[in-house]
């Protein structure tokens, strides 16, 4: 059921600005499912080395994706699946933000999509289960589907502008 509201919202997507509100559906579907201290949705741009943060409180916040970080993703993403730091030991050794260990993040999850990755995190070491994982997975693929309507309509957004122009000229 959680998977199915995820995916009407998808639907009713009309352009770029209903990206936030599906991710905030996404998050709180999440929420009844899965513990955890905070969660987001990561866009990354693997040619500018950045990664666009949407979450409540980052709504489009956009971060230079660390050289460690987006070394362990590349060949994560490649593989397909999902980086799992289970202890701030391997957060340190992976590159993840010097912000989340001050927040006394223990463990952080990033499960790849099309489009960049879902990500959860907690206070507590090796926090997330295999049954987590798998229900991760899932959203993942829901945020492709998503991923790929957002692409399709920012398309059409621009084929309109062109058309809108070539009638002006």
């Amino acid at each position: 059921l959680a998977l199915q509201q995820a995916r009407n919202r998808i639907l009713e997507m009309r352009s770029e600005a209903d990206w936030q509100p599906l991710v905030e559906v996404v998050l709180a579907q999440l929420r009844t499912l899965v513990p955890f201290y905070a969660c987001g949705v990561n866009l990354i741009d693997w040619q500018a080395g950045t990664l666009t943060a949407h979450s409540p409180d980052l709504k489009g916040a956009r971060f230079p994706l660390p050289p460690g970080l987006a070394a362990v993703f590349r060949q994560a993403r490649e593989k397909g699946g999902y980086v799992y730091r289970r202890t701030q030991a391997e957060m340190r050794q992976c590159g993840d933000a010097p912000e989340l260990l001050a927040l006394q993040i223990r463990s952080v999850l990033d499960v790849f999509f099309s489009g960049g990755t879902l990500a959860v995190n907690s206070t507590e070491e090796n926090a997330f289960s295999a049954r987590d994982i798998q229900v991760l997975e899932r959203f993942a693929q829901v945020l492709s589907e998503a991923h790929q309507r957002l692409g399709d309509l920012k398309s059409l957004e621009e084929s309109a502008a062109q058309l809108r122009q070539a009638q002006q000229l």
